[in-house]
């Protein structure tokens, strides 16, 4: 009988997360006053998964690292060497020529490679040696990213500027059930640009990795960070420019898998063209002129001002279906899918979850296709 009722229960059993009161939600995602304050990457990690937020937002369990670099550790290095370069780019009177670009880099990675997690990037020949890579690609970043800011359209540049609260540029607020909902964080990077005699802003931030810029896909939630950043920047005086990453990646390929053709178009290119700026810029007169050529991956990327306006509405509405979902206890295991990829393949709780596709009830939510024109 015993064995039996084991059976049974493992028959019934479906996986299903239930929703957890409002009560014990606030408590769980809350501040002390009540109110909700979300960023762009929280907004993204319960969109992915509510479980998943559920687990590292609410439960916030402690990760367990090991004392060696990995794509993170990397990532942070990347960000935290641009963004000391471009400040010390900005406070000059003119832009660093690139010998000059160089021995800024190399300050700023002498300084982190002995402070990052206690000397993280000194401690084995093999992590002085990834350290010499990231040298190599940040000085051949630091060099595009001059040559953007020296346009002379730009009138100034921002670097990690917060928006929130307590800060200069207002977070996005919101209204669900009894609680306020604050969107805040910090913007990589704000470019002011004259443009036609009016101050236009242009957002940007820094990825490793190759993030494209999908507004079909962003209009149903997923990776709407770009045009967070520019709503919130985006006030007063300010109109919007444009919304681009700046990709920052090793830019050695492998040539066994390329024909003689395409790997004389690789040695073509020139370092500093992996970081040019990918994403959309607004069709209006003035602006794309005001982003030479050197500086963009591509001319393509044009939306009128009214398709920005519909993206803006519709990122505003999955803010509020987020928040919504956050404060109503909605937890399931209900996995995003965009194209042939899960929000698992990355997920550190899979074993927490154990997510199974027999279970009904763990199904995946598919990002739509976009529909063929014609």
């Amino acid at each position: 009988r015993d064995e039996l009722d084991v059976m049974l229960k493992a028959a019934a059993y479906d996986n299903v997360q239930r929703p957890l009161s409002r009560a014990t939600a606030k408590d769980l995602f809350c501040r002390k006053d009540g109110s909700l304050s979300l960023s762009a990457s929280s907004i993204g990690s319960y969109i992915d998964c509510p479980f998943r937020y559920f687990i590292d937002r609410g439960l916030r369990p402690k990760e367990e690292r090991t004392f060696a670099s990995d794509s993170r550790s990397v990532g942070d290095v990347y960000h935290e060497c641009l963004m000391a370069v471009a400040r010390q780019i900005m406070k000059a009177d003119e832009i660093p020529d690139d010998d000059s670009l160089e021995e800024l880099v190399t300050a700023a990675l002498d300084e982190l490679s002995q402070s990052y997690m206690g000397g993280l990037f000194v401690s084995t020949g093999c992590e002085e040696y990834r350290m010499s890579r990231i040298r190599e690609i940040c000085a051949s970043a630091a060099k595009a990213m001059a040559a953007q800011l020296s346009a002379g359209s730009v009138i100034s540049a921002s670097f990690e500027e917060p928006f929130g609260r307590n800060a200069e540029i207002g977070p996005l607020r919101f209204r669900a059930g009894d609680s306020d909902v604050y969107v805040e964080g910090k913007i990589d990077r704000a470019d002011i640009m004259d443009v036609g005699g009016e101050n236009r802003v242009r957002i940007i931030d820094y990825k490793t990795g190759s993030d494209k810029l999908d507004i079909w896909k962003m209009r149903q939630g997923y990776k709407m960070q770009l045009m967070i950043y520019l709503i919130s920047a985006a006030t007063g005086d300010l109109t919007p420019a444009g919304m681009f990453y700046f990709n920052i990646k090793d830019p050695i390929e492998p040539a066994n898998d390329k024909s003689e053709k395409q790997i004389s178009s690789i040695l073509e290119k020139e370092p500093e063209d992996e970081f040019k700026l990918k994403g959309v810029f607004i069709n209006e007169e003035g602006v794309l002129g005001a982003m030479p050529e050197k500086v963009l991956s591509s001319n393509k990327g044009a939306i009128s001002r009214e398709e920005y306006d519909e993206v803006r509405g519709e990122v505003i509405a999955r803010i509020e279906e987020t928040a919504e979902g956050i404060l109503g206890g909605k937890i399931g295991i209900n996995p995003l899918r965009v194209d042939s990829r899960l929000a698992c393949s990355y997920c550190s709780y899979k074993p927490v979850c154990r997510r199974d596709r027999g279970y009904v009830k763990n199904s995946v939510r598919p990002v739509k296709p976009k529909p063929k024109e014609g």
